[in-house]
């Protein structure tokens, strides 16, 4: 009798024990995901999504944070765990994946771009006419590009009413070089394309070599949308180009009416947004599709998926004394119709980014936020510690930011 009871006991023992132990193995399953890179901005394809089964608790935690002097940091790149950034005093960090520091090295300029990684290499353009190619494991620089525009600086005393140089002598003259990374670098395939002053240019990633490069129209332009095919971009001009991305040849150009951002690909059709309008242009030949009204004011940051538009417009403004705050807004994106519309009481909002079902973002009263993209109903909204002015970046089941207080700056990951 006895004998029946202690192995009964012992049964009912060990079943308690491998249960747990299937729980904790489904528990540890669920918390492991395969997204573990997001090497660039806008992340890994460029268009600020990511398929993910992340779901982070209603009141996330800071898992760790790395607090620096020297001003604004770029977008976050993450990888295999390690995030990195420049900032405006010239500096590239490495933060380990408890936030502590691996490496610091100093550029040229001030970095304002995000910088993009590859297989070990991290590529900054700061704000100048170098590129780098940096060993991401101990920050020892591999190798070093210019892209400049050089010219004659005729020396003369003489000098037109406009105050243009009057040249007297042609021989009398220095070179000058001028030129700016216009855009941050973008990985295409073991590649990464750059645009210098004028030009895009595609660097082989491992060596800095020159692979292909070809002239763009004259204006600053967006942030580039890189296609198997081509390359498209807007200028300062208000107008949308498409060049051949082997041979560099201008494919098309079509003029829209207003400032336009970054172009967006959905299915077939190009979509660039203005203070008020989302224009649809075929992306194979330019003709402009038509548009459809998008925001109350004047529109910041957008994100395509499922057929829906999702779209921020950033600020405090006010109408006939109504003060409307900033938005998160989503539209059906064939009929132009508003599906739903999320308020966030902070004045800025960073740029979206889209993980699994929900949107995420952070704003100056020091909150991050996540909103279902189907429903537009509030996931969390967590107060980090500071103005969160750059857009979130996402890694292997944690959301990676920055924010200012008092004039200094914290990297941090919440889980």
């Amino acid at each position: 009798m006895k004998l029946n009871l202690f192995l009964l006991c012992f049964s009912l023992f060990f079943i308690t024990q491998c249960f747990s132990q299937i729980n904790e193995q489904q528990i540890n399953k669920s918390t492991t995901y395969n997204d573990e890179n997001w090497p660039q901005y806008m992340g890994p394809n460029m268009n600020a999504k990511v398929k993910s089964e992340y779901i982070p608790s209603a009141h996330p935690e800071i898992s760790w944070e790395f607090k620096y002097d020297g001003g604004t940091p770029t977008p976050l790149v993450v990888d295999k765990g390690t995030t990195f950034f420049g900032t405006e005093s010239k500096n590239v960090y490495a933060i380990d994946s408890i936030g502590n520091l691996k490496w610091k090295v100093e550029l040229d300029s001030r970095i304002k771009h995000s910088p993009v990684i590859y297989e070990d290499i991290l590529v900054v353009a700061p704000d100048s006419t170098l590129i780098y190619g940096i060993n991401a494991l101990n920050g020892n620089i591999i190798w070093k590009r210019e892209f400049s525009y050089e010219y004659k600086s005729y020396i003369s005393d003489k000098k037109d009413m406009f105050g243009r140089t009057i040249v007297t002598d042609p021989d009398k003259f220095t070179i000058k070089k001028m030129g700016q990374n216009e855009a941050p670098p973008f990985i295409d395939k073991a590649q990464v394309l750059i645009t210098a002053y004028y030009h895009f240019v595609i660097l082989d990633i491992k060596t800095g070599k020159t692979q292909s490069s070809f002239q763009k129209n004259q204006g600053k332009i967006s942030i580039p949308l890189i296609t198997d095919d081509a390359i498209y971009t807007t200028n300062r001009y208000n107008k949308l180009f498409a060049y051949n991305k082997g041979t560099g040849k201008l494919k098309w150009e079509t003029k829209l009416s207003e400032l336009e951002t970054k172009p967006i690909l959905y299915k077939d059709t190009i979509y660039t947004s203005s203070y008020y309008y989302l224009n649809k242009i075929d992306k194979n030949s330019g003709e402009n599709l038509g548009a459809f009204h998008s925001i109350k004011s004047r529109k910041e940051y957008d994100i395509i998926d499922n057929e829906t538009y999702y779209t921020s417009e950033n600020g405090y403004h006010t109408h006939m004394g109504v003060n409307y705050g900033s938005y998160l807004t989503a539209f059906d994106l064939s009929t132009g119709e508003e599906k739903w519309d999320f308020n966030i009481e902070g004045k800025y909002i960073t740029e979206l980014i889209m993980v699994g079902d929900y949107i995420y973002f952070g704003d100056s009263s020091g909150r991050i936020r996540g909103v279902h993209k189907i429903t537009g109903q509030k996931l969390f909204s967590g107060y980090i510690g500071g103005s969160i002015d750059t857009p979130l970046s996402y890694a292997n089941g944690k959301l990676y930011g920055a924010y200012e207080k008092n004039e200094k700056y914290v990297i941090f990951a919440v889980e």
